[in-house]
């Protein structure tokens, strides 16, 4: 069995996998960063060998951890016009974290992703290199409520298509 783990900041900021097989004594693989990107947030598996991290101002960015010792960058989603460096319609001006995909939650082959302060996306990821956006909606005061308690509330893609009114 796997754990990954995250570090937003500092000298180790990125995400690891420990192999936990042998509880006593654990096998780190990492810290690895993500090109182009700050630390990571959010790690969490999906499917048999894959992981998405968020949190990096690239959106998320998913990974084949097939061999914990060279993980592959396979697949990238970031929302049109949100980056690291993208306004908070919130707070003009302020640029950090209003492009950060901040929590991530992953119900089959979809994505829920709490963009910071421009909502909830929902991705397909049937296809890991090819992330497609099914659907988006601005939840008022995500931010506040915290990205858990909103990706809580979803089940499956039916929660998905009741919470964008589709």
């Amino acid at each position: 069995p796997w754990l990954f783990t995250a570090n937003e900041g500092g000298a180790d900021a990125g995400w690891s996998i420990l192999d936990v097989e042998n509880p006593e004594e654990p096998e780190l693989y990492g810290p690895f960063d993500v090109e182009g990107g700050a630390g990571v947030h959010t790690i969490i598996a999906f499917g048999e060998d894959h992981v998405i991290v968020s949190g990096t101002g690239r959106g998320i960015v998913i990974y084949d951890v097939t061999d914990p010792e060279s993980p592959v960058e396979v697949g990238q989603f970031q929302a049109t016009g949100h980056s690291a460096t993208a306004q908070s319609p919130e707070d003009p001006g302020h640029t950090h974290p209003g492009g950060y995909v901040h929590d991530t939650q992953v119900r089959g082959d979809y994505a829920y992703l709490a963009h910071w302060n421009h909502g909830l996306y929902v991705v397909d990821l049937s296809d890991p290199s090819d992330p497609v956006e099914l659907g988006e909606r601005m939840v008022a005061r995500l931010r506040e409520m915290g990205a858990d308690a909103i990706l809580a509330e979803i089940r499956d893609a039916s929660g998905a298509s009741d919470l964008l009114g589709s």
